[in-house]
């Protein structure tokens, strides 16, 4: 009795599954090759558009963070920080943990953070502005600012 519940139980899965995938790829394809210009269809397509943009800009911010994780933990033990925010091990005593007020005023965890913030936040808002404008040529005008030349201001 019990395995054919779940017999029925795995196909109600299977197929609700399908009609998911069906249904939001049918609705994909009605937005991008329905006749006329729709207001609705294209609503939907700009909402898929701004979804999978907006998600890659969400990849990309974990991305960056775990690329950047090593470059602020030099940051801030350079600058007398703790790069180990929540604790440090102590031989003989074990995983001491330190007040939270300690590390958000230690003078190293705030100038490090700064640091690498005032490098990250730039290209990051410059990624996500490229990623939505599926063009690189705002890293272009970026760039060209940057090392902008005496003959060409």
């Amino acid at each position: 009795m019990n395995t054919d519940l779940s017999y029925y139980a795995d196909i109600i899965g299977i197929v609700s599954g399908v009609m998911s995938i069906v249904g939001i790829s049918g609705i994909l394809g009605w937005s991008i090759f329905g006749k006329g210009k729709n207001p609705l269809s294209r609503t939907i397509l700009m909402f898929f558009a701004y979804s999978v943009k907006a998600f890659l800009c969400i990849v990309l911010l974990g991305v960056m963070l775990f690329v950047l994780s090593v470059p602020w933990a030099i940051t801030v033990s350079i600058t007398g920080g703790n790069p180990y925010p929540l604790g440090e091990w102590v031989s003989g005593v074990g995983y001491k943990s330190v007040p939270i007020h300690e590390m958000l005023l230690s003078y190293g965890n705030l100038v490090g953070t700064v640091i690498i913030g005032l490098i990250f936040v730039p290209f990051y808002i410059l990624s996500c502005v490229c990623i939505f404008l599926w063009s690189i040529q705002p890293a272009k005008d970026f760039l060209h600012a940057v090392v902008r030349h005496k003959d060409t201001v």
